[in-house]
C-alpha cells in the first residue's frame, strides 16, 4: 500500500520549562488593545502550554532579557509571565501577536556601552498581525535593542521597538500556534477560495476566526473572490460562544443590509460555517444580526452544518490521471499505489487520443473533450477539442505549458510586443477563437512568466516569475467580469521565499502546491528538489530522486497523491521515506476544469 501524504513530525517545547495540559484553542487577536483572555464555551481540546519562571530578584539586565524570550514562548493568562519581566508602563501597552518571529536556535545577548542590551536572532519566518506566516531564506538574522531601568531595586525592560511581539524557536512556534483557512467564495461561483493563516492555541478560536473573517481581504485576492461581510461590518458581542452541548457557535454580527437578500444570507453562513467548523467542538453555527437569529434559507433549523450549505461546497477531484507514453494515452487510477490503468470500459468512455511527442505540456479537462499542448520552442499552441485539431502560431514566442480552469478556459503566457503577456481563450467558442489579453499592468516589460497554473478553484494562479536572473514564485488572483470572463491578475504575493529556484509547480489540493526546485542554502550545482508547499505554511522538503523533472499532485476527496516524473520516462509514487517506481511515462496529466 502507499504511503499517505504525512505532515512532518514536530518536537516539542524545550525539556527545561514546565509542561501544563489546559482545554481550549486559541484565535490570534487582531485589535491592538491589549487584554486579557476571556474564558469562552469552547473546544474540548487539549493544548501543551508551558509555564515559564519568573524574574529573579537579583537577575542582571541580560538575565532579564533572556528570561523574557524565554517566557515569549507561554500564553498562560495574556502571556502573564512574559509581562512580569516589563514595567508597568511597557507590559500594558505591550501587543504580543502585533509580530511574531520564528527563531532558529537561541538569541545572542550583548550589553552595549550605553546600557542597552543587544539580541540577536536567526530568523526563518514571521507572521503578522493577520496570522500570514511569510518563511524567510536562511541565514536571515534579526537584531533588537532592549532599554532596561531599575524598578525597585530590579532590572526590569522599560522599553523595545514599537513593533516588537514574540520571539519563539519554531517547536514551540508550532505548539503554541495552528493554521486554519479563511474561507472566501469565488466572484462568480458557489465555491470556496481558502486563505490560510496562523492562529494561536488559546481560549477563542472561533472569535478569531469570525474576526479574520470581518477583516479586509487580503491585497492578493481583492477582486477576484466576494465575501458576504461588508467594510462596516461588526461583531457585536466580545466573543463567539459554542455552546459544548449542541457544538454551535453562535456569531452576533452588526452592520447595514445584511439581511437584504437571501443570497447574501447564504454566502454569510457559507463562509462563517466552513470556517468556524475547523475549531474543535464547532459542527454548526448560527447567525444574529444585532441580537435576532438570522435562518438560512430553506431552513428551520436555527443553526446550519457543513452539510446543510448549498453554496459553497468543495470542488471534487478529477478521479482519475493520464500517463503519456510516446504518443499514448491512459487513463489510470492516481488512488492505486501502482498506478492501475482504469477499466476497459471507461478507457473506452473517455476515448483519449494520440497526441505527437513532440508537444509537450499537455493539458486536458476532466471530460477529455478538450486538449491543449504547445510546440518544443514554444511558439505554437496545439488544440483539440471534440476530435478536432488547430494550431496557433500567431499568440506569442516562450509559451508555458497550457492549463484549464473549471469554467473551461484555457490559459497560457509568454512574450509578444516586447513584453510578457497572459493570454485566455474560451473554449466553448470556436476552435480558432482568437485569445484574449489580461490586464496586468504590474507586470514589468523585463519580466518574463516561465510557468502560469490555475488552481482547483479558478480565481487564483501560482507563477514562476523571472527578473534579472532571479525568479520569484507567487500567488495572484483572478478578476472577472459580470460573465465570469477573466479579465485581469491582481498583484501578486510572493511565496516560498527559501527557493532559490523552481523548475515546476503545479496545484496538488486547494491548499498546498507541489515543486520541483532547489533551496537558496542548497549547492548551486545540485539538482532540484521536490517539495510540498502549503500555502500560507512552511516550505516541505521531500525525499529527492535524481533526474526528476516534475513533481504533480492529484486532488482527491480526502488530499492528494504526489508523483514525481524523471528525465528517463519513470513515474515515481511515495513509498515509506522514498520513492518507487511502479509505471514507466514520459508524462503524467492531471485533469482540470
Amino acid at each position: 500500500m502507499r504511503a499517505p501524504v504525512r505532515q512532518p513530525r514536530r518536537w516539542l517545547v524545550p525539556v527545561l520549562l514546565t509542561l501544563l495540559v489546559l482545554a481550549g484553542c486559541a484565535g490570534l487577536p487582531t485589535d491592538e488593545s491589549p487584554r486579557a483572555g476571556r474564558a469562552v464555551q469552547g473546544q474540548p481540546r487539549q493544548v501543551i502550554q508551558v509555564r515559564p519562571e519568573g524574574p529573579r530578584p537579583d537577575a542582571t539586565a541580560e538575565q532579564i532579557v533572556r528570561g523574557f524570550l524565554l517566557a515569549n514562548v507561554s500564553f498562560n493568562d495574556s502571556h502573564e509571565v512574559a509581562r512580569m519581566y516589563l514595567t508597568d508602563a511597557l507590559a500594558t501597552s505591550w501587543v504580543p501577536t502585533e509580530q511574531v518571529l520564528v527563531n532558529q536556535g537561541e538569541p545572542e545577548l550583548t550589553t552595549t556601552q550605553d546600557g542597552l542590551v543587544r539580541a540577536r536572532a536567526t530568523v526563518l519566518g514571521e507572521l503578522d498581525a493577520e496570522g500570514t506566516l511569510t518563511q524567510l531564506p536562511p541565514n536571515t538574522t534579526r537584531t533588537e535593542q532592549f532599554e532596561l531601568t531599575e524598578v525597585d531595586g530590579q532590572w526590569r525592560i522599560s522599553a523595545f521597538p514599537e513593533d516588537f511581539g514574540l520571539w519563539m524557536p519554531q517547536n514551540s512556534f508550532e505548539t503554541q500556534f495552528r493554521t486554519a483557512a479563511v474561507n472566501y467564495l469565488a466572484a462568480e461561483d458557489d465555491v470556496f477560495v481558502p486563505e490560510v493563516r496562523w492562529f494561536s492555541r488559546d481560549d477563542g478560536l472561533p472569535t478569531a476566526l469570525a474576526r479574520a473573517l470581518l477583516a479586509p481581504v487580503p491585497q492578493y485576492l481583492q477582486g477576484a473572490v466576494r465575501t458576504g461581510t461588508g467594510e462596516e461590518t461588526t461583531l457585536m458581542s466580545s466573543a463567539v460562544p459554542v455552546d459544548l452541548a449542541t457544538g454551535t457557535a453562535t456569531v452576533n454580527l452588526g452592520g447595514p443590509g445584511l439581511t437584504d437578500a437571501p443570497e447574501q444570507v447564504r454566502a454569510l453562513y457559507a463562509q462563517f460555517t466552513s470556517t468556524l467548523t475547523q475549531a474543535a467542538g464547532v459542527q454548526r453555527v448560527e447567525l444574529q444580526i444585532n441580537g435576532q437569529s438570522v435562518p438560512y434559507p430553506g431552513l428551520d433549523s436555527a443553526a446550519v452544518a457543513m452539510e446543510d450549505l448549498d453554496l459553497g461546497n468543495p470542488l471534487p477531484g478529477p478521479g482519475y490521471a493520464v500517463l503519456r507514453v510516446g504518443e499514448s494515452l491512459t487513463a489510470v487510477d492516481p488512488t492505486h499505489y501502482a498506478l492501475r490503468n482504469l477499466s476497459s470500459a471507461r478507457q473506452e468512455e473517455l476515448d483519449l487520443p494520440a497526441i505527437d511527442p513532440r508537444w509537450r505540456g499537455v493539458a486536458m479537462n476532466v471530460d477529455a473533450t478538450q486538449f491543449a499542448a504547445v510546440s518544443a520552442d514554444g511558439s505554437v499552441l496545439w488544440r483539440l477539442a471534440d476530435g478536432e485539431r488547430a494550431r496557433r502560431d500567431d499568440i506569442g514566442e516562450d509559451l508555458v505549458d497550457p492549463s484549464f480552469d473549471p469554467r473551461g478556459t484555457l490559459w497560457t503566457a509568454g512574450r509578444s510586443g516586447g513584453g510578457s503577456r497572459v493570454w485566455t481563450i474560451d473554449t466553448a467558442g470556436e476552435l480558432d477563437e482568437p485569445p484574449r489579453v489580461l490586464d496586468t499592468d504590474w507586470l514589468d516589460t523585463s519580466t518574463r512568466v516561465e510557468s502560469f497554473t490555475v488552481a482547483p478553484d479558478g480565481q487564483r494562479a501560482a507563477m514562476i516569475l523571472r527578473e534579472d536572473g532571479e525568479q520569484r514564485l507567487v500567488l495572484t488572483g483572478i478578476v472577472r467580469d459580470e460573465r465570469s470572463r477573466p479579465t485581469g491578475l491582481t498583484p501578486p504575493t510572493r511565496i516560498g521565499g527559501t527557493l532559490e529556484s523552481v523548475a515546476t509547480v503545479t496545484w496538488a489540493s486547494q491548499e498546498s502546491l507541489a515543486i520541483l526546485g532547489r533551496g537558496s542554502d542548497e549547492d548551486e550545482d545540485g539538482e532540484n528538489m521536490p517539495y510540498q508547499l502549503p500555502v500560507g505554511g512552511w516550505l516541505r522538503p521531500l525525499q529527492p530522486e535524481p533526474d526528476a523533472i516534475e513533481l504533480l499532485g492529484v486532488p482527491d476527496d480526502e488530499g492528494f497523491d504526489l508523483f514525481l516524473v524523471t528525465e528517463e520516462g519513470r513515474v515515481f509514487t511515495p513509498e515509506g521515506a522514498g520513492w518507487y517506481p511502479y509505471r514507466n511515462g514520459d508524462e503524467l496529466i492531471v485533469p482540470s476544469g
